[in-house]
């Protein structure tokens, strides 16, 4: 070994492909409430209900235009059992099987009507 200059320890890479970048606007979070709320076929006034606001703000959080609080969020992830990673930052890799199944669906119906 040279003196004045330690070895370190060897970099590894990750195995795993990279997680996305995180999309976490407004826009994107709402998006994703919209369709989490859709794949259980709720309406807002339900979530309303569910999470403890009325329905105008569940509008307003899907139509971009604000967010829950936490506590309420945390609610709404606890009645979908929906990892709050997927919510906040768009990241799939812990839906469970059911759940990614409905949000496909969801997607699809999205992508039909909109093609149309």
């Amino acid at each position: 070994m040279k003196s004045g200059k330690t070895r370190g320890m060897p970099r590894t890479k990750r195995r795993g492909a990279k997680p996305p970048p995180p999309d976490n606007s407004d826009e994107a979070v709402g998006i994703r409430m919209r369709q989490l709320r859709l794949a259980f076929g709720k309406t807002q006034t339900e979530i309303g209900k569910i999470v403890g606001v009325k329905n105008s703000m569940i509008s307003t959080c899907e139509n971009g235009g604000g967010r829950l609080s936490a506590d309420h969020m945390i609610k709404l992830l606890i009645e979908f059992d929906a990892p709050l990673e997927w919510l906040y930052l768009g990241w799939k890799r812990h839906l469970s099987p059911e759940l990614r199944r409905k949000l496909d669906q969801v997607s699809d119906a999205a992508g039909a009507s909109s093609s149309s």
